[in-house]
This record gives C-alpha cells, sequence and structure tokens, in this order.
C-alpha cells in the first residue's frame, strides 16, 4: 500500500523501487519547486501555514502525510504550464532512462485514481472486499497491512491499481472515514459531480477524481483529524448556552424554604434545588 515515500536506492532493487525512486526524482526536481509551493497550500489549507504545535508538525512530517502528498502531487496534480500530471511529463521525457517495465509500473499507476469504497469484508492478513460506491462494483484488494487498520463499513478513500497479475492492491495510502460520514462524504462528492459535469460534460469518471483528489485529504483532515466538537441542542433544537445568575438576599434560609415548597421543585441529596416541568417525552429536570 504504501508507495511514493522517499526512499533511495538500495542493493537488490525491484521494478517497482527503481520506478518510484526515478519518479520522485523527477517529480521533486528544482523545475517544480513553483507547482510544489502552490500544490502543499491547496492540499494542506490553512493547517501548513499554523502548525507551530508538535503535534501538528508531526502530522505534516509523518510518513503516511508524505505518501499520500506525493502520490497526489505525482499522479494528481497537473502541472504548471502543461496539460498533464507529473507521472505523464515523467513518462514522456523520461522514456530512454525507464525500461520497458518501469515505465508499465508507472503507467498502471497513473491509470489508478482516489476513488470512495465501502468496505464489505475483511480477511484478516490477506485483504478486504470492497464495493465501489460510484458504479456498484465489487472487487478484492489484496493487502495485509490494511486488513489490521480497517473494518466492516468502514469508508475508503482509496487509489487502487492492478497489478502484475490481475489483482487489485492500495497504492498511495488511505483514507479511512468512520461509517458514521459515509452519507455526507458521498453527497457531497455527487454534488461535486453535477457542477464538475456541467463544466465538462465530456470528461471521465476517473478525470474528475483526480481533479478532485485533494477533497479527499480535505475531508479526512475535517472529519478525522480535526473533527468539529459535537453541537449540544435543546429538546426543541435550539442551541443550548450554559449560563449562571447570582442574586444577593439578605435572608437565603427563607428563600431556599420558599423554593422549595414549590410543587415543580425538588431537593436533591446534596441540598441543592432543582426545577421539573412537563416535556415532550414526560416530566424532565434541570
Amino acid at each position: 500500500m504504501e508507495c511514493c515515500g522517499r526512499g533511495g536506492p538500495s542493493a537488490g532493487i525491484s521494478i517497482r523501487d527503481s520506478a518510484l525512486t526515478k519518479l520522485l526524482s523527477f517529480g521533486f526536481h528544482p523545475a517544480f519547486d513553483s507547482d510544489h509551493s502552490v500544490a502543499e497550500v491547496l492540499f494542506w489549507g490553512k493547517l501548513i501555514r499554523e502548525a507551530t504545535t508538535p503535534e501538528l508538525r508531526w502530522l505534516l512530517d509523518s510518513e503516511d502525510a508524505t505518501i499520500k502528498y506525493n502520490s497526489w502531487f505525482l499522479f494528481d496534480w497537473e502541472a504548471e504550464n502543461s496539460s498533464g500530471t507529473i507521472a505523464e511529463l515523467f513518462l514522456h521525457e523520461e522514456h530512454s532512462r525507464l525500461s520497458p517495465l518501469e515505465r508499465q509500473f508507472v503507467r498502471r499507476l497513473g491509470d489508478a485514481h482516489l476513488r470512495l469504497y465501502e468496505v464489505e469484508c475483511v480477511e484478516r492478513g490477506l485483504g478486504v472486499h470492497l464495493l465501489d460506491l460510484w458504479t456498484g462494483d465489487r472487487l478484492f484488494v489484496i493487502e495485509r497491512e490494511a486488513t489490521e487498520r480497517v473494518a466492516t463499513w468502514d469508508l475508503l478513500g482509496a487509489r487502487v491499481s492492478s497489478d502484475s497479475v490481475a489483482g487489485h492492491i492500495f497504492e498511495g495510502g488511505l483514507y479511512v472515514y468512520p461509517a458514521a460520514v459515509k452519507d455526507d462524504i458521498v453527497r457531497h462528492f455527487r454534488r461535486l459531480h453535477r457542477r464538475h459535469h456541467r463544466r465538462f460534460p465530456f470528461d471521465t469518471l476517473g478525470t474528475f477524481f483526480r481533479k478532485h483528489g485533494a477533497v479527499f485529504q480535505h475531508l479526512w483532515l475535517k472529519l478525522v483529524a480535526f473533527p468539529e466538537p459535537p453541537q449540544l441542542v435543546t429538546a426543541e433544537g435550539d442551541p443550548l448556552v450554559f449560563c449562571r445568575s447570582i442574586f444577593e438576599t439578605d435572608q437565603p434560609d427563607a428563600v431556599r424554604a420558599e423554593l422549595a415548597s414549590r410543587p415543580e421543585m425538588r431537593v436533591t441529596h446534596d441540598g441543592r434545588l432543582s426545577w421539573r416541568g412537563p416535556g415532550d417525552d414526560g416530566e424532565r429536570e434541570a
């Protein structure tokens, strides 16, 4: 599942590692510095400017974040003054430096794109059965590590690629969203797709998701990494506001006795007064 890190070549390097090393070297050439300056802000939003705490720096510098950003930048980002992705430019300009198998590998990754999947079943240590929430297709992804991270009904933002033997594997990091936010995320992408289709009616579904690859990151940051705190409301749906009122009196015992005598008041075990009143589902107390 982990591709597009920043590892270097080693003895006995595989075709996969060799191709990725060359692609990363190309993608981080100084010629693309201006692309990275814009892309990093688009990918991370205001977080990249506000990352002053150790926790935020750890998130930005983590291996998972590096893999996700690199994959998005190489395979989804359209280079400045170009109509192609970094990987497409690499294939065009680095033809002589790539072996046929390396070119085949890079093309296979270039054909993959982030997509929405629901986990239907997890086979621990083997892989996961997925439902494509856009097409309704089902597929099995061979991935040992992911089986320890995901559970049935999880929503995934995943880049699924075919391997050399007609199977499926995860590439470029995995966005795991709780099942509770599935409807909100799917609805958000449906809305984006309608808007995109009106402007670019001939674009394929793959092109749409590739152009909106950073949305997976934004939703993960908003809903998983830094979710909004729950909103407290009253039984009527109004915002719940905590307040405290203080009244001065020179006869506190008389006031307490008068309040305690009211039928709607109850004296609790610690001597406090509690108000009771009718509610939609019976009596309620405050």
